[in-house]
């Protein structure tokens, strides 16, 4: 069953997805395509935030819903500056690892909206949790 079929008040969302594992990209891609056709993909963290930046500066708005792997080096470190640049704003954070208590209290303190999990096993959750994130970002 496919939960995000019809969800056409979603199709105008900016999303910005930060990977560098091209199986879980492809697969998360095609979830995220039924949501909307405005996704922006890059496996470098300086380049999201540049590209984060950049969208502003281009049409006066971020983007409405920020993904981001939690496994890749200093992925934390580009949720901050988010979080600097723009306070409200949306982000799914990814990760393959069980997160360690120690990890898991890091995370709660940057404030994301959502952890998915990978793999990718369960795709009506995962589904759920990106309508979820999508709701968020339209309120």
């Amino acid at each position: 069953m496919n939960l995000l079929q019809n969800t056409k008040e979603f199709n105008d969302l900016k999303i910005l997805y930060v990977e560098n594992n091209i199986q879980l990209k492809n697969k998360l891609i095609s979830l995220l395509e039924n949501i909307s056709p405005f996704i922006t993909t890059t496996d470098n963290l300086q380049k999201a935030l540049s590209l984060y930046e950049e969208s502003f500066t281009n049409t006066k708005h971020y983007y409405d819903i920020v993904i981001i792997n939690y496994d890749i080096p200093t992925a934390t470190s580009l949720i901050q500056k988010i979080k600097e640049i723009n306070r409200s704003q949306v982000i799914a954070l990814l990760t393959q690892n069980r997160l360690h208590e120690d990890e898991f209290s890091k995370v709660i303190n940057l404030n994301i909206d959502t952890l998915i999990t990978q793999p990718l096993k369960d795709v009506d959750t995962t589904q759920l949790s990106l309508l979820e994130i999508a709701k968020k970002s339209l309120l």
